[in-house]
C-alpha cells in the first residue's frame, strides 16, 4: 500500500469517529488497499460495527474470542471453523457481508 493512501485512511478513520471516507476511495489503486479502506471503515465505527449481529463465537487456546459476525453463509462459516485455536492474535473478528448486485 502507498504511505499516502494509509495516512489518508488513518486520518479519516480516527478512532470512533469516522467520517466517509470519500477522500481516500479516490486515491485507492489496489484491492489491497480498498480492503484496508473498508476494514478500517467497519472497525472504527462503533455505530457500525455494534450493528453487525454475532452468529457464533468461540475462545481461542489464549483466552480471546474469535467472533463470526454478519450475514450466515456456508463460506463465512468454514472459515470460522477452520481458523485454528492456536493461533495467538488477540480477539478475531470475522465479519460476513451479504453480497447484492
Amino acid at each position: 500500500m502507498k504511505p499516502d493512501f494509509v495516512d489518508s485512511v488513518k486520518s479519516e478513520c480516527v478512532g470512533y469517529t469516522l467520517a466517509l471516507p470519500d477522500r481516500s476511495i479516490k486515491l485507492a489503486e489496489t484491492i489491497n488497499e480498498i480492503l484496508h479502506l473498508f476494514h478500517s471503515y467497519i472497525i472504527n465505527n462503533e455505530k457500525n460495527y455494534q450493528s453487525i449481529n454475532s452468529l457464533t463465537s468461540k475462545t481461542n487456546d489464549y483466552g480471546y474470542d474469535i467472533t463470526l459476525h454478519g450475514s450466515p453463509n456456508a463460506l463465512a462459516q468454514s472459515v470460522f471453523e477452520n481458523l485454528p485455536n492456536s493461533l495467538d492474535c488477540g480477539w478475531t473478528d470475522i465479519v460476513s457481508l451479504t453480497m447484492r448486485n
